[in-house]
């Protein structure tokens, strides 16, 4: 969710909420059709989301967290809700950090490259525990690192007719793009009036799927 000139927070870290309740409905049903929801540490520790689903599920939702120095706090809400809690860390993680964290989430040690824990790596484990399909909420960087790395299938941007300005918190985080010509296009667009706000799909190129790539 973001405003109009992509901002997902202000400075402080203030984000609830951005979009209308039409818009957070939507995102629920989302939720529910996939198997794991992703978030950053970062987003745990200001937003502390529950990452939970309205409705019934035969399956709870799997609750992901990269958190390299597993800093997510032992009474965080996404440990008050139902489904499996899965925290990727790095291998030099404290040891207390792990104890404290082992009775709440299962924990999956990752070398940690320049530029973060390794996507194939995390989707990879996520594969193995039989999840096939995964909603990346944020945050800004983490949205970022999963764009660079080619791990992002489809986006879907809420839009909110509001400005924050350039000191509010990007939606996406750097991508170190120096030239238009590598930018991250998107095909396969549309777009919903959501109430007050607008929801627009699209599919990086390259992995629009055949379906949806015969209608363009």
């Amino acid at each position: 969710a973001m405003t109009l000139d992509g901002r997902i927070a202000t400075a402080s870290g203030e984000s609830r909420w951005i979009t209308g309740e039409a818009a957070r409905r939507i995102v629920h049903d989302l939720r529910y059709e996939y198997d794991a929801l992703l978030v950053g540490v970062h987003t745990v520790l200001l937003d502390d989301p529950a990452l939970d689903t309205r409705g019934r599920r035969q399956k709870p939702v799997t609750k992901v967290i990269l958190d390299s120095e597993l800093r997510t706090p032992e009474h965080a809400r996404v440990f008050a809700s139902p489904g499996v809690v899965v925290v990727f860390h790095a291998g030099g993680a404290s040891a207390d950090r792990v104890i404290a964290l082992s009775p709440r989430a299962t924990l999956i040690p990752l070398v940690r490259g320049p530029a973060g824990l390794d996507w194939d790596c995390v989707l990879r484990a996520l594969g193995k525990r039989g999840i096939t399909s995964v909603i990346i909420e944020g945050g800004g960087e983490v949205a970022a690192s999963a764009l660079k790395a080619g791990a992002v299938q489809k986006t879907a941007f809420f839009y909110a007719p509001k400005i924050l300005g350039a000191e509010g918190v990007p939606g996406i985080g750097r991508l170190e793009i120096a030239d238009l010509s590598d930018v991250i296009r998107l095909e396969g667009l549309s777009f919903r009036r959501l109430g007050g706000d607008l929801l627009v799909e699209g599919y990086p190129k390259g992995s629009l799927p055949p379906v949806v790539q015969s209608r363009v």
